[in-house]
């Protein structure tokens, strides 16, 4: 600023200038984003230095519509915007893309738009002869779970019914079979089912098997299962996988699962999903 000079004294104090609009420092899902859960709470964390008009604030999700601070599901804090989803109405169709538009300007009028893309989960399609240990389905054919850290994954499901299944339990997991213990009636398997494990006491039981043949032990009260592992992808046919706040993260100390908890931090893992034609994402045979 020009100012004539003169005998007096004067003070000055420099402020950041701002011209702009607001600006998004963070966000999910992240422009370009892709096997983002479709019941999921979208959020952005915006920044401006003079501040943020709250009245000016929509944002446009897909074909759900245009959203302001009046309506429910879009709330403000410290900076950050988040689309509550509710679990009840899906952002768009399985695999499509939605796109995401945000205006907002700051208290000194000035407004920008910002537009984003992301790209739904696809829909899991996994062999129809499935078996998951663990699972609500599993426990209401008789699968007794015990006080176990991952018994809180098929807990999240809801309350299990009770099935009308025998009680029985798995006991043994080994590299070529899985033997399990009943009480009355041995549950109902067959050979060329695929099997996996939702609540695994050790990382060794996790696993990803296919049934070869079946010995039960009737005087024992012992079925075995022998079995061969087999590619995730031989049971998984196509999907997606992501991490979100609804994953559960294990806690392992010495091959023992410990814990399982959600976490609801940032967790640096860099990219670990490529959209390359060359990218592996895991292997397995």
């Amino acid at each position: 600023m020009p100012f004539q000079t003169t005998g007096n004294a004067r003070f000055f104090q420099v402020r950041e200038l701002d011209e702009q609009p607001p600006v998004i420092v963070s966000q999910y899902p992240q422009n370009g984003g892709f096997a983002v859960p479709r019941f999921a709470n979208l959020t952005l964390q915006l920044s401006d230095v003079t501040g943020i008009n709250t009245n000016s604030i929509q944002l446009t999700v897909g074909s759900l519509g245009t959203f302001t601070l009046a309506n429910a599901q879009l709330t403000f804090s410290n900076n950050l915007l988040t689309f509550l989803n509710g679990g009840s109405i899906p952002l768009g169709g399985w695999g499509s893309n939605v796109q995401a538009t945000l205006i907002v300007a700051d208290t000194l009028g000035y407004t920008g738009t910002n537009i984003g893309n992301f790209t739904l989960e696809v829909q899991s399609q996994v062999v129809s002869n499935l078996f998951v240990f663990g699972s609500p389905q599993a426990q209401r054919t008789g699968q007794q779970v015990g006080d176990i850290p991952t018994r809180a994954l098929a807990q999240r499901s809801g309350p299990i019914p009770m099935g009308a299944g025998d009680p029985w339990t798995l006991e043994l997991v080994a590299s070529n079979r899985l033997e399990l213990s009943y009480t009355n009636i041995a549950p109902g398997f067959t050979v060329g089912q695929y099997a996996c494990n939702l609540t695994p006491v050790t990382t060794d039981d996790i696993f990803y098997r296919k049934i070869t043949a079946i010995s039960d032990n009737a005087g024992l009260k012992r079925l075995t299962l022998y079995t061969t592992n087999v590619p995730l992808a031989e049971i998984l046919g196509e999907g997606s996988a992501s991490i979100s706040a609804n994953s559960v993260m294990y806690q392992v100390s010495n091959n023992i699962i410990i814990k399982a908890f959600a976490y609801n931090g940032v967790i640096p893992l860099g990219q670990i999903g490529l959209n390359q034609n060359d990218a592996i994402l895991y292997q397995q045979g």
